[in-house]
């Protein structure tokens, strides 16, 4: 079966969430060029937090309190986020929380990606709060790019996403990596980019016995090679055939390593999200591999559609 011809662009609408910071400005950049290669909408927008909050992170103000000028907030988003070329720009300023403004404008405007820089927190309030950027990323509606800190990089120089000439894409082949798999394919295909799939057996599930050990193995193997049949698909758009490789060990920690042997521009994944004391205690795989890479992350979410029918199959029959 071959993957549906997705046409390009993947992302029509595309919302850039900014704070003002350095590492907003470098993402600006990479919205900037994603708008630019595909002539989609760019809507730049900055949440104006409450001035004063609760202990508890709750507005202490009255909701009719007007908390600042937006008309000045708006004159500074015209000034620092100025885009290079034929990009047509909207710059939309609104109060509120962040996380919850950003994701309610994400769902008014109906973007298809959401671009934002992804900021670092340590210690108790990371484990409690998380980042902004990834709490939205959790909840989002939508694709979204994560563009790390370059302070985060331990000394390296981030990559940033200009010219893509290697993308990774790590699969599960669950619905949220199909739904990954077909916007890899469609920006390898636009960027003539070297596309490599990767699929990690987790330690977990792995059995004792060598034999069995085998089986797991065999199988994800096959699971690769059908997924490069249904992105190759006989057709000749893509530049290089489709690789792949299989490891064994922590998803995470693997995909982060063939990432940077790779030196892959970009990382294009599925978002399975967690809630509850789970998603606290061991994150998603998708969030971890955000945190850790010196590339950008696209996180991909399935269509509603897709993760119901992934649902419904995980249910055992009564029968």
């Amino acid at each position: 079966m071959q993957l549906e011809d997705q046409p390009l662009p993947p992302f029509p609408t595309i919302l850039f969430a900014t704070d003002f910071s350095d590492p907003a400005r470098d993402a600006f950049g990479v919205a900037c060029t994603l708008a630019r290669e595909q002539a989609t909408r760019l809507i730049v927008l900055y949440v104006d937090e409450p001035l004063a909050l609760g202990e508890l992170g709750v507005p202490v103000y009255s909701p009719g309190e007007d908390l600042s000028d937006f008309e000045v907030l708006l004159d500074q988003l015209r000034t620092h986020y100025v885009p290079g070329g034929l990009v047509s720009v909207e710059y939309l300023v609104k109060p509120g929380i962040p996380a919850d403004q950003i994701l309610r404008t994400a769902e008014e405007t109906g973007c298809d990606l959401l671009v934002m820089a992804t900021q670092e927190r340590i210690g108790l309030s990371r484990l409690l709060m998380g980042s902004v950027a990834e709490a939205v990323m959790r909840r989002a509606p939508c694709a979204c790019l994560g563009i790390r800190s370059a302070s985060r990089t331990k000394g390296k120089p981030e990559r940033k996403m200009g010219a893509l000439r290697s993308i990774l894409h790590p699969t599960d082949f669950s619905a949220h990596s199909e739904a990954a798999l077909r916007v890899a394919r469609s920006l390898a295909r636009a960027h003539e980019a070297r596309l490599v799939l990767v699929h990690v057996v987790p330690p977990e599930v792995m059995p004792a016995a060598v034999s069995e050990a085998l089986v797991d193995l065999a199988i994800g193997r096959e699971g690769l090679r059908e997924a490069q049949d249904r992105v190759e698909g006989g057709d000749e758009d893509l530049k290089s055939p489709v690789e792949s490789q299989l490891r064994r060990g922590d998803p995470a920690a693997e995909i982060l390593d063939v990432a940077a042997g790779l030196q892959s521009d970009l990382v294009v994944m599925g978002s399975h999200g967690r809630t509850g004391l789970s998603r606290i205690l061991i994150g998603s795989v998708a969030e971890s591999v955000l945190r850790g890479a010196d590339c950008p992350v696209l996180m991909v979410k399935a269509p509603v559609h897709a993760e119901v029918s992934e649902r419904t199959a995980a249910v055992p029959s009564k029968d």
